[in-house]
């Protein structure tokens, strides 16, 4: 039997070893994640209007403009995608 509880004592503390390592690690990962979201909402968060999602994208070389365009290319491929993609995975 003690040989039995020495092995679960040894796997345990390797178990504790490890989870905290990787509590650390995601911690550490999570803090720098929310501090690059925090620096990114917090200077960028003037640019937001509705303009940068209705006006067009600007030819090379000038300021301004928005999104417009990707933002209707990405419904158009989206669309197309669904009617295409609908009809086969009804009949299969």
């Amino acid at each position: 039997m003690s040989r039995d509880a020495s092995l679960f004592s040894k796997r345990k503390r390797a178990n504790a070893f490890g989870l905290t390592f990787s509590m650390a690690a995601m911690s550490i990962g999570m803090l720098f994640l929310f501090w690059i979201l925090a620096i990114l909402l917090y200077k960028g968060f003037s640019a937001i209007s509705p303009a940068l999602f209705l006006a067009n994208t600007p030819a090379p070389g000038t300021e301004g403009g928005g999104l417009a365009n990707p933002i209707v290319g990405s419904l158009m491929i989206v669309s197309f995608c669904t009617l295409i993609s609908t009809p086969i995975g009804i009949l299969a």
